[in-house]
């Protein structure tokens, strides 16, 4: 047989009567024995486990007293209202705590089918203080993303039941303080620059919850456009945006390497080869891009990294391609015409006229050799 967290009310002549021989298996615990016009225990209780029962009335046996029974006291103060026969606790009650947890055989829920235990210990009788006459704010706080970079901003959800007072708070101060109106809502904790522990507290007469949840928050990845010079990205790599005019095979890169799930590579919107999807993430192939390809002047070049963390970082650099070169000779310059001076003649009867010509090449004067001429008249 066993009686565990029971009542036992207002039977005539004798509310309980153990007698109990040798046997064993007998358990009798946590139970309430309400009589208070009669006899509340009569019997022997011979082997049987007697732990925390509550009598109200009068015993007749002896041997059930003392050690193994909870005696005295007035039902009017343990009970909600017994005169109704209504057995719930009440506060301050002496039945509250006052249970066997050792005992074999408690229940889990009580008559109202609330959880067994609400307190230090389980409750004398059928109902279980807590559940039965009110309870601390039920409270729910979430966060949707609880990884987060330096300046990202945390969404907060939150549930509350039962409560007349709510307060937020942060570890470390700052991020998130004040009072709460105590019902279900949200709120956005903008521009976290560290760890942090969001926690909403909500109060009633009965007690308060406290419920929290941790951000974790990191420094973000600078990547940027790279011009190297050999395609080896682990060094002589520079920023794009400082190498001035390209020309020629150039390797341009994405770095650093770190959390990029794939890479596409763009120059005036146009997609140049297919998305990288393993480092080194170049433009173009691994032997470099020609800029041949391209018209010499002023390009956008771009590039679509997608991230670890789902994120997808668009990086745009000028740049102005400059292919002609100052290497090949100027041509020669046109020669100057050739010259001559007109014959001049000496009326001097048979005499020789001599003529003077010169001939002008580049910046080399040649000069003619006198000939003698034969005036015949």
């Amino acid at each position: 047989m066993r009686a565990v967290d029971r009542i036992v009310h207002d039977t005539h002549p004798v509310c309980a009567r153990l007698n109990v021989g040798s046997g064993s298996g007998v358990v009798f615990a946590n139970n309430e024995f309400y009589c208070a016009v009669s006899t509340a225990v009569s019997g022997n209780s011979g082997a049987a486990v007697l732990a925390n029962n509550y009598v109200a009335g009068a015993m007749a046996s002896g041997s059930v007293d003392g050690e193994a029974f909870h005696a005295g006291g007035s039902a009017s103060n343990a009970f909600v209202d017994p005169a109704a026969r209504d057995f719930r606790l009440a506060s301050g009650s002496v039945l509250i705590d006052a249970g066997d947890d050792t005992v074999p055989d408690l229940p889990t829920l009580d008559h109202d089918g609330n959880a067994r235990v609400a307190g230090a210990a389980i409750d004398v009788g059928a109902f279980e203080f807590a559940a039965s006459v009110g309870a601390p704010p039920v409270v729910t706080l979430l966060v949707a993303d609880d990884t987060l970079l330096s300046g990202d901003t945390a969404i907060l959800s939150w549930t509350v039941a039962d409560a007349d007072t709510c307060e937020a708070a942060s570890d470390p101060a700052g991020a998130w303080s004040g009072s709460v109106a105590p019902q279900d809502g949200s709120a956005s904790i903008a521009d976290l620059q560290s760890d942090v522990t969001l926690t909403l507290t909500c109060a009633n007469a009965d007690g308060s919850t406290s419920r929290s949840v941790s951000v974790s928050v990191a420094t973000p990845i600078d990547y940027a456009l790279y011009l190297d010079d050999d395609g080896d990205t682990a060094r002589g790599s520079v920023l794009l945006a400082g190498a001035g005019a390209l020309s020629g095979t150039v390797f341009v890169a994405v770095l650093p390497e770190q959390d990029v799930d794939g890479v596409r590579f763009r120059i005036d919107g146009a997609d140049v080869g297919e998305s990288k999807q393993a480092a080194p993430f170049l433009m173009g192939d691994d032997d470099g891009f020609d800029t041949t390809t391209l018209a010499d002047g002023a390009h956008v070049l771009s590039a679509l990294v997608s991230t670890s963390n789902g994120d997808t970082i668009t990086l745009t650099a000028n740049v102005t391609i400059d292919n002609a070169t100052d290497d090949d000779p100027p041509p020669d310059p046109a020669p100057d015409p050739v010259v001559d001076s007109p014959p001049s003649a000496s009326s001097s009867g048979g005499g020789a006229v001599s003529l003077l010509g010169f001939v002008l090449l580049a910046t080399c004067v040649v000069w003619r050799r006198r000939v003698p001429v034969t005036v015949v008249r």
